[in-house]
């Protein structure tokens, strides 16, 4: 995205109070590395009107981005409250965890996914133990 459409957008984006337009915004900002933007936007979605888990899911992505670890694993906690049936957001959890030398918090949550889901475990349990053996 240029630098024109950047500032159009987040002009159209500081008079919105659309919280649809406001998550695809804060999303495309993400997309450009432009994590502060998000999570100002994100910040200004209501959580009761049933966005609890994206606003809270992309502002782990955007901790995640900033290599803040424990900011990204607390928001992807509320995320994982608010959805917990969102499976990929376990090995992105654990993986968090591990990478923060909390291994036993990231083991929880791996074991929780296999409990829930055995098959995507198996897909993804390799990808995550990397992150632990690296710590």
């Amino acid at each position: 995205m240029d630098s024109k459409t950047k500032e159009e957008l987040l002009k159209a984006a500081s008079k919105s109070s659309d919280y649809p337009f406001l998550l695809e915004c804060a999303i495309s900002f993400i997309h450009e590395g432009d994590y502060m933007i998000s999570i100002d936007l994100l910040n200004r979605i209501d959580e009761t009107k049933g966005y609890l888990f994206e606003k809270n899911y992309y502002i782990a992505l955007c901790y995640k981005g900033q290599n803040k670890l424990d900011e990204a694993i607390k928001f992807c906690g509320v995320a994982l409250r608010a959805n917990p049936d969102y499976l990929h957001l376990y090995p992105l959890t654990a993986s968090l965890c591990f990478q923060n030398n909390m291994i036993e918090e990231g083991d929880k949550l791996m074991k929780i996914l296999k409990e829930k889901d055995h098959f995507f475990f198996q897909h993804v349990a390799g990808i995550v133990v990397h992150y632990k053996k690296n710590n």
